[in-house]
């Protein structure tokens, strides 16, 4: 890390003061060096800010924004590199396209290349920069290719219907996505995370080439009468299943398989783009339910936290959003505040290492688009705080984001 340096050459100074001031000859330069005691440095944890848009309209801006961060406390600005849909455009770009990524690559649309000059703005206020990367969604130019999309099973209408975004299991897919990885790796950046679309929902993929993957290499069948039981309407009209069978347990512990192995294939392209500058950290985001109900992540998501250990990734995002949590759970204030206590023991644990761990807090309570007083992202961020060696990064950083509030939680 950068703070390590100052104390490592204040040791080498004041050993070489006592070496001058000792009344012992000096030893011949063939002599052995006497063995000095290692000294371990701790990484610092990350403490960042992960920005969805920038108010922004010149580069000047953006780097006077990096510096109000740093003076903050922040060690690591998380920044969207990729534009959706309904995504608001970044001011001090010049887009020209209305979706696709925000670097060079020939295998997207590219908005336009504003990754470099990021990264040395960056770097020159002695921040790290992570890339926040999808991958499902990266089908910028490829979306009339229906052969290549994710294809779900409705519910409702008992039929296969095409559904957002690739089949991520497919061999091109995957080949599209790890050339578009290795792209993006040719950056100065210091890290990827990678968006919270590596999923599959638990009615997906039916896609029919991935049903014959499926078939192939375990020798059944992928067929909604043989995972959902009890299919019912709810009050809200949704569709929903009343019981899994151990087929779709089958099922569903496959795809969370196959999309570990798509983000390790992620990784060694990242990787082996930067020989000649080791150090790329790589993440994935969780959702909640992987550290508060992991049998409904795997189920609804295709995602459990153990697994995804195993394959020892850099760091692992927890989106711990406690608004979003209370509403879908019907929590009270109380309930959602110990639940998300819960999650973070419970990813240090399954982790091992805190210190791997990037707990994230929400800013803005996502459905009113309106800014979360401190008082209550106060209460949030001291659960965080007791766990002093994981990272944490609040989502999003806008405009309104109160820095000084910020600076004041572990100054």
């Amino acid at each position: 890390m950068r703070n390590s340096r100052p104390a490592f050459f204040l040791i080498i100074l004041v050993l070489s003061v006592l070496a001058m001031d000792s009344p012992e000859p000096s030893k011949p330069a063939s002599a052995p060096l006497p063995d000095l005691p290692l000294i371990k440095l701790r990484p610092q944890p990350i403490r960042a800010v992960q920005v969805l848009s920038m108010d922004c309209s010149s580069w000047a801006q953006v780097e006077d924004r990096f510096k109000r961060f740093r003076e903050a406390g922040v060690n690591t600005v998380i920044m969207r590199v990729f534009q959706n849909p309904g995504d608001i455009f970044y001011q001090f770009a010049r887009p020209t396209k209305s979706v696709g990524v925000y670097f060079q690559t020939d295998e997207a649309l590219v908005v336009d290349d504003i990754l470099g000059p990021l990264c040395t703005l960056a770097h020159r206020n002695d921040l790290e920069l992570f890339a926040w990367m999808t991958t499902r969604y990266a089908d910028y130019g490829m979306e009339d290719r229906e052969g290549l999309a994710c294809r779900a099973y409705d519910l409702g209408r008992r039929e296969y219907v095409r559904t957002r975004g690739l089949s991520v299991i497919l061999p091109e897919v995957r080949s599209h996505l790890v050339r578009l990885y290795r792209d993006l790796a040719r950056y100065p950046i210091d890290g990827i995370l990678i968006q919270d679309d590596l999923i599959l929902h638990h009615n997906e993929d039916f896609n029919p080439r991935v049903m014959r993957i499926y078939q192939l290499s375990t020798g059944k069948e992928s067929l909604p009468s043989r995972f959902y039981q009890g299919i019912y309407r709810d009050h809200q009209g949704r569709f929903l299943v009343q019981e899994y069978t151990p087929d779709f347990w089958e099922w569903s512990r496959w795809k969370r398989d196959r999309l570990l192995d798509l983000a390790d294939e992620l990784r060694r392209a990242a990787i082996a783009e930067r020989v000649q500058k080791p150090g790329l950290k790589f993440g994935i985001n969780f959702y909640y339910e992987t550290v508060t109900a992991p049998e409904h992540a795997l189920a609804w998501f295709s995602q459990e936290l153990e697994p995804a250990v195993s394959r020892r990734y850099d760091f692992y995002a927890i989106m711990l959003y406690h608004r979003q949590m209370q509403k879908e759970l019907g929590l009270s204030k109380a309930r959602t505040q110990s639940l998300v206590k819960k999650g973070t023991q419970y990813a240090c644990k399954v982790v091992g290492d805190p210190g791997k761990v990037l707990l994230k807090l929400q800013t803005v309570d996502f459905e009113r688009g309106t800014r979360i007083p401190n008082s209550e992202m106060s209460e949030l961020f001291s659960i965080f705080l007791q766990e002093p060696r994981a990272g944490w990064a609040l989502i999003p950083a806008g405009p309104g984001l109160d820095l000084a509030w910020l600076s004041r939680q572990y100054h």
